[in-house]
Protein backbone atom coordinates (compact mmCIF):
# COMPACT_ATOMS: atom_id res chain seq x y z
CA UNK A 1 0.00 0.00 0.00
CA UNK A 2 1.43 3.59 -0.75
CA UNK A 3 1.61 6.02 1.83
CA UNK A 4 2.05 9.87 2.47
CA UNK A 5 4.81 10.90 4.30
CA UNK A 6 3.82 14.05 6.78
CA UNK A 7 4.70 17.04 4.98
CA UNK A 8 8.09 17.95 7.05
CA UNK A 9 9.40 14.84 6.56
CA UNK A 10 11.28 12.95 4.00
CA UNK A 11 13.02 9.38 3.32
CA UNK A 12 15.31 8.08 1.43
CA UNK A 13 16.41 4.94 0.02
CA UNK A 14 20.27 3.77 0.75
CA UNK A 15 20.70 -0.16 -0.50
CA UNK A 16 18.38 -2.16 1.83
CA UNK A 17 17.75 0.24 4.64
CA UNK A 18 15.40 3.42 4.93
CA UNK A 19 16.35 7.08 6.43
CA UNK A 20 13.82 9.56 7.72
CA UNK A 21 14.54 13.28 7.79
CA UNK A 22 12.54 15.29 10.38
CA UNK A 23 12.98 18.98 8.72
CA UNK A 24 10.82 20.54 11.68
CA UNK A 25 13.69 19.60 13.96
CA UNK A 26 16.69 18.60 12.06
CA UNK A 27 16.52 14.85 13.69
CA UNK A 28 17.30 11.55 11.55
CA UNK A 29 15.90 8.20 11.84
CA UNK A 30 16.75 5.03 10.55
CA UNK A 31 15.22 1.46 9.71
CA UNK A 32 17.80 -1.33 8.68
CA UNK A 33 16.42 -3.29 6.24
CA UNK A 34 12.78 -1.58 5.83
CA UNK A 35 14.38 -0.74 2.17
CA UNK A 36 13.62 -4.31 1.15
CA UNK A 37 9.88 -4.49 1.85
CA UNK A 38 9.40 -0.94 1.36
CA UNK A 39 9.93 1.62 -1.77
CA UNK A 40 10.32 5.49 -2.05
CA UNK A 41 8.31 7.25 -4.48
CA UNK A 42 7.17 10.94 -5.08
CA UNK A 43 10.76 12.24 -4.20
CA UNK A 44 10.83 11.08 -0.77
CA UNK A 45 7.28 12.03 0.25
CA UNK A 46 5.67 8.71 -0.54
CA UNK A 47 6.88 5.02 0.60
CA UNK A 48 4.88 2.05 -0.91
CA UNK A 49 4.95 -0.75 1.86
CA UNK A 50 4.41 -4.55 1.47
CA UNK A 51 5.10 -5.32 5.23
CA UNK A 52 1.82 -4.36 7.22
CA UNK A 53 4.43 -4.63 10.19
CA UNK A 54 6.39 -2.08 9.13
CA UNK A 55 3.53 0.39 8.13
CA UNK A 56 2.44 -0.54 11.77
CA UNK A 57 5.80 0.76 13.00
CA UNK A 58 5.81 3.53 11.23
CA UNK A 59 2.24 5.00 11.85
CA UNK A 60 3.18 4.12 15.41
CA UNK A 61 6.19 6.81 14.94
CA UNK A 62 4.20 9.53 13.34
CA UNK A 63 6.05 9.41 9.97
CA UNK A 64 3.08 8.49 7.67
CA UNK A 65 -0.06 10.60 6.69
CA UNK A 66 -3.28 7.83 7.58
CA UNK A 67 -4.70 9.65 4.56
CA UNK A 68 -3.54 10.34 1.29
CA UNK A 69 -2.03 13.98 1.33
CA UNK A 70 -1.07 16.34 -2.00
CA UNK A 71 2.61 15.89 -2.85
CA UNK A 72 4.31 19.00 -4.72
CA UNK A 73 8.32 18.33 -3.64
CA UNK A 74 10.28 19.20 -6.32
CA UNK A 75 13.00 16.45 -8.15
CA UNK A 76 16.13 15.85 -5.70
CA UNK A 77 19.27 17.13 -7.62
CA UNK A 78 21.84 15.08 -8.80
CA UNK A 79 24.86 13.85 -7.27
CA UNK A 80 27.41 16.56 -8.24
CA UNK A 81 30.57 15.67 -10.66
CA UNK A 82 32.52 19.21 -10.38
CA UNK A 83 33.73 21.20 -7.57
CA UNK A 84 34.36 24.58 -7.49
CA UNK A 85 36.80 24.31 -4.76
CA UNK A 86 39.72 24.60 -6.79
CA UNK A 87 42.77 27.19 -6.89
CA UNK A 88 41.11 30.83 -6.66
CA UNK A 89 43.35 33.40 -8.78
CA UNK A 90 40.78 35.87 -9.11
CA UNK A 91 41.17 38.52 -5.78
CA UNK A 92 37.67 39.68 -4.18
CA UNK A 93 36.02 42.60 -4.80
CA UNK A 94 35.30 44.81 -1.71
CA UNK A 95 31.47 44.07 -2.03
CA UNK A 96 32.39 40.20 -0.91
CA UNK A 97 34.71 41.43 1.64
CA UNK A 98 31.48 43.34 3.56
CA UNK A 99 29.36 40.54 2.30
CA UNK A 100 31.94 38.42 4.29
CA UNK A 101 32.19 40.40 7.41
CA UNK A 102 28.12 40.65 7.64
CA UNK A 103 27.74 36.97 6.93
CA UNK A 104 30.17 36.10 9.84
CA UNK A 105 27.83 38.78 12.23
CA UNK A 106 24.75 37.22 11.33
CA UNK A 107 26.13 33.80 12.32
CA UNK A 108 26.14 34.76 16.17
CA UNK A 109 23.55 32.82 17.83
CA UNK A 110 22.56 30.41 15.06
CA UNK A 111 22.02 27.40 16.76
CA UNK A 112 19.16 28.92 18.52
CA UNK A 113 17.11 28.87 15.79
CA UNK A 114 15.03 25.85 14.56
CA UNK A 115 15.94 23.54 12.05
CA UNK A 116 12.68 24.48 10.16
CA UNK A 117 13.71 28.39 10.24
CA UNK A 118 17.53 27.54 9.06
CA UNK A 119 16.38 25.58 5.81
CA UNK A 120 13.69 28.28 4.76
CA UNK A 121 14.31 30.20 1.63
CA UNK A 122 13.14 33.40 0.19
CA UNK A 123 11.11 33.51 -2.57
CA UNK A 124 13.06 33.33 -5.39
CA UNK A 125 14.17 35.99 -7.94
CA UNK A 126 14.11 35.61 -11.83
CA UNK A 127 17.62 37.33 -12.19
CA UNK A 128 20.57 35.91 -13.89
CA UNK A 129 23.83 34.61 -12.03
CA UNK A 130 26.51 32.61 -13.99
CA UNK A 131 28.22 29.60 -12.71
CA UNK A 132 31.83 31.60 -12.63
CA UNK A 133 30.37 34.05 -10.43
CA UNK A 134 29.40 31.40 -7.87
CA UNK A 135 32.29 29.60 -8.01
CA UNK A 136 34.44 32.37 -7.47
CA UNK A 137 32.21 33.11 -4.33
CA UNK A 138 32.42 29.62 -3.05
CA UNK A 139 36.45 29.54 -3.80
CA UNK A 140 37.23 32.80 -1.84
CA UNK A 141 34.86 31.62 1.01
CA UNK A 142 36.41 28.32 1.54
CA UNK A 143 39.75 30.16 1.57
CA UNK A 144 38.75 32.28 4.15
CA UNK A 145 36.54 30.55 6.49
CA UNK A 146 39.95 28.86 8.64
CA UNK A 147 39.80 32.48 9.99
CA UNK A 148 36.60 32.67 11.38
CA UNK A 149 36.57 31.57 15.17
CA UNK A 150 33.87 29.01 15.59
CA UNK A 151 33.59 26.99 12.03
CA UNK A 152 30.95 24.36 13.02
CA UNK A 153 29.76 21.53 10.74
CA UNK A 154 28.59 21.47 6.82
CA UNK A 155 25.17 23.38 8.26
CA UNK A 156 27.62 25.99 9.31
CA UNK A 157 29.51 26.40 6.79
CA UNK A 158 26.41 26.28 4.38
CA UNK A 159 24.38 28.49 6.06
CA UNK A 160 27.21 31.46 5.95
CA UNK A 161 28.26 30.55 2.05
CA UNK A 162 24.34 31.78 1.45
CA UNK A 163 24.07 34.57 3.65
CA UNK A 164 26.84 35.76 1.78
CA UNK A 165 24.98 35.83 -1.50
CA UNK A 166 22.43 38.14 -2.78
CA UNK A 167 18.70 36.64 -3.37
CA UNK A 168 19.69 35.88 -7.16
CA UNK A 169 22.70 34.02 -6.49
CA UNK A 170 20.72 32.00 -3.49
CA UNK A 171 18.03 31.53 -6.61
CA UNK A 172 20.28 29.41 -8.55
CA UNK A 173 21.74 27.07 -5.56
CA UNK A 174 20.44 24.09 -3.83
CA UNK A 175 21.25 23.18 -0.55
CA UNK A 176 21.21 19.35 -0.57
CA UNK A 177 20.83 17.37 2.23
CA UNK A 178 21.85 13.53 1.76
CA UNK A 179 22.65 10.22 4.21
CA UNK A 180 24.46 6.90 4.01
CA UNK A 181 24.67 3.90 5.72
CA UNK A 182 27.11 1.62 7.47
CA UNK A 183 28.17 3.58 9.02
CA UNK A 184 25.01 5.80 9.53
CA UNK A 185 26.53 9.43 8.50
CA UNK A 186 24.07 12.99 7.38
CA UNK A 187 25.94 16.08 5.53
CA UNK A 188 24.73 18.68 3.25
CA UNK A 189 26.24 21.17 0.70
CA UNK A 190 25.69 23.87 -1.66
CA UNK A 191 25.40 23.28 -5.44
CA UNK A 192 25.03 24.59 -8.27
CA UNK A 193 24.11 22.44 -10.91
CA UNK A 194 26.70 19.97 -10.94
CA UNK A 195 29.07 22.04 -9.19
CA UNK A 196 29.40 21.20 -5.61
CA UNK A 197 30.52 24.92 -4.02
CA UNK A 198 31.38 23.76 -0.88
CA UNK A 199 32.95 20.47 -0.91
CA UNK A 200 35.31 18.74 -2.77
CA UNK A 201 32.58 16.15 -4.92
CA UNK A 202 34.74 12.95 -4.88
CA UNK A 203 33.82 12.52 -1.09
CA UNK A 204 29.58 13.13 -2.31
CA UNK A 205 29.58 10.49 -4.94
CA UNK A 206 28.77 8.02 -1.64
CA UNK A 207 25.51 9.35 -0.36
CA UNK A 208 21.83 9.92 -0.97
CA UNK A 209 20.11 12.76 -1.22
CA UNK A 210 17.24 13.48 0.75
CA UNK A 211 15.96 16.84 0.84
CA UNK A 212 17.02 19.91 -0.89
CA UNK A 213 15.98 23.46 0.03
Amino acid sequence: MQHTLHPSRRVAACGRDLVFLDLRHGVYDLMAGAGEVAHVRSCGQALSIGDPDLETALLGRGWLLTTPSYLDAPPLPTLPTRSALTLNDQAWGSDLWVRWGLARLSMVGHRALPFSKLIRRRDRRMESVGEDRLSQLARGFDERLPWVPVQGDCLFRCLMLLRMMTAAERDKVKWVFAVKTWPFHAHCWLQTGDIALTDHFEPLLGFRPIFAA
